[in-house]
């Protein structure tokens, strides 16, 4: 049974910056339930992200084309990043190293 979720500072950094992006369409507390949604279903079923790199999962919230990338240890989910999809997978796999 997971105990919790953590957002390191990586990941709540990438969610500022998400959304400072929405801010002006006025779309911010819709992408903020829905990542909280992904991470409700994350803390639930913790393997239901497929495998990234290594011991990292990713989880993807597709209507704002975003990745929830994270690793599951010790009973607990650490959230690495919150990152666009459209930005290269090398460029993710360097950040969660």
């Amino acid at each position: 049974m997971i105990e919790g979720v953590e957002l390191l500072k990586g990941a709540e950094a990438d969610l500022f910056a998400a959304f400072e992006k929405l801010l002006e369409s006025g779309r911010c507390q819709d992408f903020y339930q829905r990542i909280d949604q992904k991470l409700d279903l994350i803390r639930t079923f913790p393997g239901i992200g497929g495998r990234f790199k290594r011991d990292h999962r990713r989880v993807l919230e597709l209507k704002y084309s975003y990745g929830i990338y994270y690793l599951v240890y010790n009973k607990r989910i650490f959230v690495s990043a919150i990152l666009p999809l459209k930005i290269d997978p090398e460029t993710v796999r360097k950040r969660l190293t």
